[in-house]
């Protein structure tokens, strides 16, 4: 059998040694509590200069638990885990360089990501602006530098905590080898309170997890050499609680039973020693299928044959008499991996101490069957509590609780699976102040109490105060509800936190968290055995907790929200005016506090109708004011997580409410911050973290309603308040930046971007066609809200188109995105508002792009075509007067379309001819490649068959030229209208057909729907009914997201025309369609809305060599739609 680190102790066989050392340190996290004293040892006090010029003073490293890192007293946001990855690398070789090769497989081994080297120079970028923020742009790092082919962190090893504790092991290890009992116990008590539970926590790669093996591996060897020390030193009576509380988490450890042995054995308890060998003899055949090893065997046989010592009475007995006393284990071997009773020679770079390296004249404890005697003795052992006690201490539940089943049902799986798990059950309730977790926690808890039938506890951690509890003073609170008397408490905080999970083993206990502050704090709190379960509350996102289930309370459903104000308000009230409470629980934002104010101020006041609070809440400058009652407030409760944030995110909080919208992602964030995206990430992650920012998916951060004026609140108390239109401008250009960037490529051959505002910043730089679509469906609301909020601010008196100029080509721009979707609809209200602003700062260019996208909006008024061509012509005078080629080749366009859908083909075609000759000028060759396909069908209408035909092949050949889909499905749409008119139905329905797969590709729906509709107008001419009506219902059905009262009109009038032909529906049916096509069409101004009052309709679409009974074809259908008209 192997020797562990050359201890007669002896450890399992090599192929099983993993899998132990995985399960130990998983169960490594929970262990160690941090009380005032270990706050106060964690901290390190040494430091020393880089050697490369400055110092380092201010800098400390904590890796024993999740890694961390501090500058001048304030922490570092270290950044992603691999960025942190990157940093525990460098700082466990500190001083020393580590090549780009190394790095790469230490952080991501064998997965390694096609631009891993890229990523760690980001990475390193990064770390250096955070470890020197005051250095200069442009001169060298001094701290992380590059070394060879790689590159070194020049920090002195004392800032790391890694160094502090291998350090006092060593000298734990020489003053246990001079016979310095006492100080070797200190020194290993000083190592272990620096201990902050799993090494490298959450840091990914196989550096770290073999990192994590060997510190683990030493922290548990140096638990069981405290234990010893503490034997040694008299100290057994003290020791068992915390002694037990580790052997049962590490079963497999035989050194550590036989400690727990042995000091059962000399507290008296001769029985319970015999029965950790038993256990420990049973789970080492189940688990390993090997029996005890020999030392445990052999104390076992020696405890056999000496009489169970007097706990009150027995002492140490004299080194020279062994025969009262029976061996107590080895101490482990020291960090450099050599046995601490062992001479040898000393670590590279530090001197010898006293009795290294010769023979010692004072044995070492433990070596012999007789152990030293006692060290002065620092406290009174701790004795156990004899009578358990069972504590009922959840608060009442709420009377009117109300909704959050869901939740209620996986609080209730986790915490009543606790006997089917092989840790405690932990349940981590998460969210905004005032959701409810409080309220839902002492609900679950009363749900799930028989299942504790050993007690419930609870515990206010006061994690949002400035001063939250320390959690060694709520161990002793908890001790005390077990039944531990006052003067049974231990003085240490570690051994409180093992007498707690002591007296929980075994037991069912519920113990409840409320409002805690943070992982540190919890960790001791848990319990360490299977049975019993946990459930936290806490405003900020707790994690680093192994098993534990996290669930987000966030707002009420609106029907949740309405039956709470309804319990308590009253039924009646409330039912007497539903819509005043529906807008009352929105204007709540749905939380349940928020709910729950607005009810007890309404109930105070019977006098008051639902409609008089809400009609209060709506002007949200005041809105939080009127959240106030009895002492409650939402701005309170938002108050006390803001106060916890650093400045940074406290910073990004105040000023992300300054964005137009509440939903944002990290590019945006970064634009109003003016900072990096990976600061403005670490940021609004921060602010994730304390439950102010909600997580919208990937890369995305949103608001509540009541949280974002919050922000706004303390933002206009704030010195940032002065900031605030530079980081609305600093927006602004960021979206023009980027939808400049999007539409070169979505639309690369329009030329736009270039005729558009072009600002400093860079924007977000979509990486393809796909990318920048993805943006755009995300960002429709940012767009328009910023140039809503851009044009409102005024006042615009003579101030001249360059102040208008930014918001005015956004919201162009924008338009040339969506006017073939149904957002074109969204272009009305914005473009309205830039219009007034231009008339105030007399603005000729914006007054012109404002007027030509007013014309382009879908409107639903009365004489629309008309009205268009009104304003178009006003937009083409203004943009003449300002010199704006892009607007004037625009409404030139726009203009001709419109005349010719109200059949003035030979005005419009000179319009198109204008537009033609400017796009050439401009270089848009897309645009003047669709339009010259309406200049072909307008000199084909005009009679022109035979020369347009063939210009028509020639446009067609010039648009799968320039290979962009949307331009060609344009142009094919309007040669294959030309073939209709022109009586070619066949030859229409080919370009049709194609076009219509080319807008569907790009996304274009409205063109996609009229691709559809003249479909089915084909179908009609091609006396194919049944194919007129399929293709008429997918135009529909496409509309309906778009309302386009032309599109729909012309689909109408195809479907009511095949469904006379097929007599399949009743005849009025038909009609209906027929007539709603002539109303939605003569509306318009449009031409077809004639041809169907005409009793055969457009010669075009009937064939007149029809034959048969009158009704059954297209002419006989069209003729009685004409007389039902």
């Amino acid at each position: 059998m192997m020797r562990a680190h050359g201890s007669s102790w002896r450890s399992v066989s090599v192929d099983r040694t993993n899998k132990i050392r995985r399960a130990e340190r998983a169960s490594v996290g929970g262990r160690t509590g941090r009380s005032s004293e270990r706050k106060r040892r964690r901290r390190v006090t040494e430091s020393g200069p880089t050697g490369e010029g400055g110092t380092t003073d201010g800098l400390r490293f904590r890796m024993l638990g999740p890694v961390e890192g501090e500058l001048d007293g304030r922490p570092l946001r270290l950044g992603p885990p691999q960025q942190r990855a990157l940093l525990a690398v460098l700082l466990l070789r500190v001083g020393r360089p580590v090549s780009m090769p190394e790095l790469l497989d230490a952080i991501w081994g064998e997965r390694l990501p096609p631009r891993g080297v890229g990523t760690l120079r980001t990475y390193v970028s990064r770390l250096r602006t955070l470890l020197e923020p005051g250095r200069p742009a442009r001169t060298p790092a001094r701290l992380l530098v590059s070394a060879d082919d790689g590159y070194a962190l020049r920090v002195p090893s004392t800032a790391l905590d890694t160094t502090l504790f291998e350090t006092r092991l060593a000298e734990a290890a020489r003053l246990r080898g001079v016979g310095d009992t006492a100080g070797a116990h200190r020194e290993l008590t000083g190592a272990l309170a620096l201990w902050g539970g799993s090494p490298l926590a959450g840091l990914p790669g196989p550096h770290a997890e073999r990192q994590r093996d060997r510190l683990t591996e030493l922290w548990l060897s140096a638990r069981e050499d405290h234990f010893h020390g503490a034997l040694a030193l008299d100290r057994h009576a003290a020791t068992i609680a915390s002694l037990r509380s580790f052997a049962a988490e590490h079963p497999l450890r035989e050194r550590t039973q036989a400690l727990l042995m042995l000091a059962l054995h000399r507290a008296g308890r001769q029985a319970d020693a015999f029965a950790v060998y038993e256990a420990t003899r049973r789970t080492l055949d189940a688990e390993l299928g090997v029996p005890p090893g020999p030392e445990l065997t052999a104390l076992h046989t020696r405890l056999l044959s000496r009489p169970a010592e007097d706990p009150h009475t027995a002492r140490a007995a004299p080194a020279n008499a062994p025969a009262r006393t029976v061996a107590a284990p080895r101490p482990a071997p020291v960090a450099d991996g050599r046995s601490a009773e062992r001479p040898g020679p000393a670590p590279a770079g530090r001197s010898r101490g006293p009795g290294e390296g010769r023979a010692r004249r004072t044995p070492p404890a433990g070596t012999s069957m007789s152990a030293p005697a006692p060290a002065e003795r620092t406290q009174a052992p701790a004795p156990e509590p004899r009578t358990p006690h069972r504590p009922a201490q959840l608060p009442p539940p709420v009377r009117d609780f109300t909704g959050r089943e869901g939740l209620l049902k996986d609080l209730r799986a986790v915490l009543q699976d606790a006997q089917d798990t092989r840790t405690p059950a932990l349940a981590v309730l998460t969210g905004l102040g005032g959701a409810g977790k409080s309220a839902l926690a002492v609900r679950a808890g009363h749900a799930v109490r028989r299942a504790f039938p050993d007690g419930q506890l609870y515990a206010d951690l006061r994690g949002g105060d400035p001063d939250p509890a320390d959690s060694a003073d709520v161990l002793t609170q908890l001790l005390r509800s077990l039944g531990v008397a006052e003067g049974a408490v231990p003085d240490d905080a570690g051994q409180r936190a093992a007498l707690y999970r002591s007296l929980l083993a075994g037991r069912r206990v519920l113990v409840l968290l409320d409002n805690a502050h943070d992982t540190a704090q919890l960790r001791p709190l848990l319990p360490g055995t299977p049975g019993s379960a946990v459930l936290v509350t806490s405003r900020t996102r707790i994690a680093g907790l192994p098993g534990a289930r996290l669930l987000d309370v966030e707002a009420m459903t609106e029907q949740d929200a309405l039956a709470m104000l309804e319990a308590i308000v009253g039924e009646e009230r409330v039912g007497a005016e539903p819509e005043a409470a529906r807008q009352l629980v929105s204007a709540c934002g749905r939380l349940p506090l928020a709910v729950r104010i607005a009810a007890a101020r309404l109930t105070a006041r019977p006098d008051w109708a639902l409609a008089d609070l809400t009609a209060r809440l709506r002007d949200e400058r005041h809105r939080l004011d009127e959240l106030e009652a009895d002492g409650l407030g939402v701005d309170a409760a938002f108050r006390l997580s803001y106060e916890g944030l650093d400045p940074h995110a406290a910073r990004a909080f105040r000023l992300a409410s300054a964005a137009a919208v509440p939903v944002f992602d990290r590019a945006t964030a970064a634009a109003l911050l003016d900072v990096e995206e990976y600061a403005a990430e670490e940021a609004l992650e921060a602010l994730v973290d304390a439950g102010l920012l909600e997580a919208r998916g990937v890369g995305r951060y949103g608001f509540h309603d009541l949280v974002r004026i919050f922000a706004r609140r303390v933002l206009d108390d704030s010195p940032d308040a002065a900031e605030r239109p530079a980081a609305q401008r600093r927006l602004l250009d960021h979206v023009l930046a980027t939808v400049r960037t999007t539409i070169g490529l979505l639309r690369p051959l329009s030329g736009v971007p270039d005729l558009l505002y072009a600002p400093q910043a860079p924007g977000y730089r979509p990486a393809g066609a796909e990318a920048a679509r993805a943006w755009l469906q995300e960002s429709h609301r940012l767009i328009r809200a910023t140039v809503e909020q851009a044009l409102g601010k005024g006042p615009w008196e003579d101030l001249g188109d360059e102040a208008l100029r930014p918001a005015v080509d956004l919201l162009t721009g924008w338009a040339h995105l969506v006017l073939g979707t149904a957002r074109r609809r969204e272009l009305h209200g914005p473009a309205r508002l830039a219009l007034s602003a231009a008339h105030c700062a007399g603005a000729s260019r914006s007054v012109g792009r404002a007027l030509r996208l007013i014309a382009a909006a879908p409107q639903q008024h009365a004489d629309t075509y008309r009205r268009a061509e009104r304003t178009l012509r006003q937009a083409l005078r203004f943009a003449a007067l300002a010199g704006d080629p892009l607007t004037e080749s625009e409404a030139a366009h726009e203009l001709g379309m419109i005349l010719g859908a109200m059949g003035r083909t030979a005005e419009a075609l000179p319009l198109f001819e204008q537009a033609y000759a400017r796009f050439v000028e401009l270089g848009s060759r897309g645009e003047a490649v669709r339009v010259l396909a309406h200049v072909v069908r307008a000199r084909m209408l005009l009679g022109h068959k035979e020369s347009a035909e063939a210009a028509a092949d020639e446009v067609i050949r010039a648009a799968r030229e320039l290979g962009d889909r949307g331009t060609l499905g344009h142009v094919l749409y309007q040669i294959g209208c030309a073939l209709l008119a022109g009586g070619r139905p066949v030859r229409a329905a080919a370009h049709l057909r194609e076009s219509r797969q080319h807008h569907q590709w790009v996304g274009d729906l409205r063109w996609e729907a009229l691709a559809w509709a003249r479909l089915a107008h084909c179908a009609l001419a091609r006396e194919r009914p049944g194919e007129a009506a399929a293709c008429a219902t997918q135009a529909l059905s496409i509309e309906g997201d778009l309302g386009d009262p032309f599109c729909r009109g012309l689909a109408l009038a195809a479907r009511g025309r095949a469904l006379l032909v097929l007599g399949e529906t009743p005849a009025l049916s038909a009609l209906a369609s027929l007539r709603t096509a002539h109303r939605l069409l003569s509306t318009r101004g449009a031409a077809e809305a004639d041809e169907l009052t005409s009793p055969l309709g457009p010669a075009a679409t009937v064939p007149r060599q029809s034959t048969g009974p009158p009704g059954s074809s297209v002419a006989g259908a069209t003729s009685a739609a004409g007389a039902a008209l």
